[in-house]
């Protein structure tokens, strides 16, 4: 009995060491965020994409957001998203379930907001930053349509709802 109970464990090792660099496509990779270019906002907002939707197979997106002094991301959820947020440094007054409580958060602190949690956040000084991973992947896709849009677009409320709610970011006004 112990003989099957050891060789079904060193089978299970061996498949999983075997098929773990494949998994559902994905490939071992290092990112040095360093070489990464961000993209910076009106608001002084710069985001950088480590892990994209493809190379996780979809299972989660990961980027990095520094904020300038005092930014802020409105009151939002997401039906169909859950976030993690990892303060590298500074801080932030964050709201995370209940609006009408705000939490202070800061360097090496991590804040979780479940899919239809409504959360919000500003930065309390200039240049803090946090990671995000967000699940299942996407966000990067989110990230990418905004850049191609138009002026018009922008400053067209009904489309911008409508775009929005298409890619999960339900804000509250």
């Amino acid at each position: 009995m112990k003989i099957r109970i050891l060789l079904a464990f060193a089978l299970a090792a061996a498949w999983t060491a075997a098929g773990a660099h494949d998994y559902m496509g994905m490939e071992p990779l290092i990112v040095d965020a360093k070489e990464i270019e961000g993209v910076t906002n009106e608001d002084g907002e710069t985001i950088k994409i480590l892990l994209r939707t493809e190379d996780t197979a979809g299972q989660y997106t990961v980027f990095s957001d520094t904020f300038a002094d005092q930014t802020s991301v409105g009151l939002h959820k997401h039906d169909w998203h859950d976030e993690a947020f990892y303060v590298i440094r500074g801080s932030y007054s964050v709201v995370n379930g209940d609006e009408n409580v705000r939490h202070t958060v800061t360097e090496d602190t991590i804040v979780f907001t479940p899919r239809g949690t409504v959360h919000a956040w500003t930065a309390l000084e200039p240049d803090s930053k946090f990671i995000v991973i967000y699940t299942p992947g996407g966000w990067d896709h989110f990230f990418e349509a905004v850049g191609q849009l138009t002026e018009e677009q922008r400053n067209d409320e009904e489309f911008m709802d409508q775009f929005l709610l298409s890619y999960d970011e339900i804000y509250f006004q």
